[in-house]
């Protein structure tokens, strides 16, 4: 373990979390978010604990060590482990406030009305219309 690791106990397993690299940040944030600004939750949440997670104590049926590759992840880890394992990967790498002011700010400004949004030009277009 290296300083700063969190270890969280869910029920009788034990996850070690830490924090992630600038390229895992980036990776990241380059796979959750779509074209129009959109958060892919399930995707962040994924990417946060398969780059956040360094071990776990999940051992084969012969006692073996499974490695917590996403792979593993995906295939061993109960949803409700997953759940509270991104939750806190996210909190141990401060990522909430990114994501509010980051990418819940940036679609109102980048939408184009085309799906049924408005944008600060059809707003305006909407108050002028009002006024008449």
């Amino acid at each position: 373990m290296k300083e700063g690791d969190k270890i969280v106990m869910i029920d009788e397993k034990e996850y070690v979390l830490r924090k992630i690299s600038i390229a895992d940040k980036i990776e990241i944030q380059n796979n959750t978010v779509d074209i129009s600004g959109n958060l892919k939750i399930g995707t962040m949440q994924l990417k946060m604990v398969v780059a956040s997670l360094v071990s776990w104590n999940y051992t084969d049926m012969n006692g073996n060590m499974i490695p917590p590759t996403e792979q593993n992840i995906l295939k061993h880890l109960p949803v409700d482990h997953f759940d509270k394992l991104a939750g806190e990967a996210i909190k141990l790498n401060e990522l909430l406030q990114m994501e509010k002011k980051t990418l819940l700010e940036k679609p109102a400004m980048d939408l184009d009305g085309q799906n049924g949004t408005i944008t600060g030009k059809n707003l305006e277009q909407s108050e002028k219309q009002e006024v008449k």
